[in-house]
């Protein structure tokens, strides 16, 4: 099965294979065969921080939405997380059967890049053009 993805960039629309299965996948082939453990070496970087970094990034896009919506900054980040738990982003279950999305402090690389492509999917399909100030 082939999961295409609405990609909608200047006003032309096209349709393409979601970045994040062909990310999957790769993170599929990083656990142990035997025990399914993931392997260090791929998903145990720690995500950037500081000036022009994933970190910045994701918040910042994160503001523009909220700002754009109406909506509080701390609703969108969670609503992204969520969503992003269908691109392999880790969670857990809380006793009360919650779902509680990983807080992006204790994030990997790839696991920040989950949340921006879903901030961006997000804006996408709100129609907000999201800004990179230099």
């Amino acid at each position: 099965m082939v999961t295409l993805s609405l990609w909608q960039y200047d006003g032309s629309v096209s349709f393409a294979t979601a970045p994040w299965v062909e990310r999957r996948s790769e993170v599929e082939r990083s656990r142990c065969s035997t025990c399914g453990q993931r392997l260090p070496s791929l998903m145990d970087r720690p995500r950037t921080t500081g000036p022009k970094s994933q970190n910045r990034r994701l918040n910042g896009f994160c503001q523009q939405i909220a700002v754009e919506t109406g909506e509080s900054f701390d609703t969108v980040k969670m609503h992204v997380k969520v969503e992003a738990i269908s691109r392999g982003y880790p969670y857990r279950t809380s006793r009360w059967g919650d779902t509680v999305p990983q807080s992006e402090a204790a994030a990997s690389v790839e696991e920040c890049t989950m949340l921006i492509e879903q901030v961006q999917q997000l804006a996408a399909e709100l129609g907000i053009i999201l800004r990179e100030d230099a």
